[in-house]
């Protein structure tokens, strides 16, 4: 699963229902519903949600080509609507309209060329767009506790997503077994 598909109207639409309904199901022991039971201490709206790729493996995957259209209207925003701005502080390309830009693939978030930094910008424009969707969602229910995403990764860029989010929650992964998982005989590495 690519952590972009947040970015997707569709998928939006879906994590909207299963949330509403969860958070607004009462209880029929305490009869109260999760959004209002003080049970909650904080929300994590979605786990390792962070938009880029993982390893060396799949850096050349891009992000969900349904982003396309979302990443041209951002370069048309951030330069104005001047296509020649835009190829001027690129400087490698010689694009006529914003149309035929295609989307950046998964790799150029590991440079460091004037491309790799819009494509950047974008992926924190992006990354604040799904919080405060997230966050409108979850307080549309009537929740009003504390929550938290961007919940894994280490970049510099994942600090901007997380500057809007009122709990920073962070793990990492480490001493997961070896081989096949829940099998006799399996060590771990400490």
């Amino acid at each position: 699963l690519k952590r972009d598909i947040m970015a997707l109207p569709e998928a939006r639409e879906h994590w909207r229902a299963g949330v509403t309904k969860l958070l607004t199901h009462e209880n029929p022991y305490t009869k109260t519903n999760l959004a209002d039971d003080p049970i909650i201490a904080v929300m994590l709206f979605y786990n390792e949600l962070e938009f880029y790729s993982f390893g060396a493996g799949d850096r050349n995957s891009g992000m969900r080509p349904e982003l396309a259209g979302e990443w041209r209207k951002w370069l048309k925003d951030h330069y104005k609507n001047d296509i020649t701005a835009l190829n001027k502080y690129w400087g490698n390309s010689d694009f006529k309209t914003f149309e035929e830009i295609p989307l950046f693939e998964g790799s150029l978030q590991w440079q460091t060329s004037p491309q790799a930094t819009d494509a950047g910008l974008f992926m924190i424009y992006i990354e604040n767009d799904v919080y405060k969707f997230f966050n409108d969602t979850v307080r549309k229910t009537g929740y009003k506790g504390p929550v938290s995403l961007w919940d894994m990764c280490k970049l510099y860029r994942n600090d901007a997503a997380r500057a809007e989010v009122p709990a920073i929650s962070m793990h990492n992964y480490h001493a997961h077994p070896h081989g096949p998982w829940i099998k006799k005989g399996e060590t771990i590495s400490q």
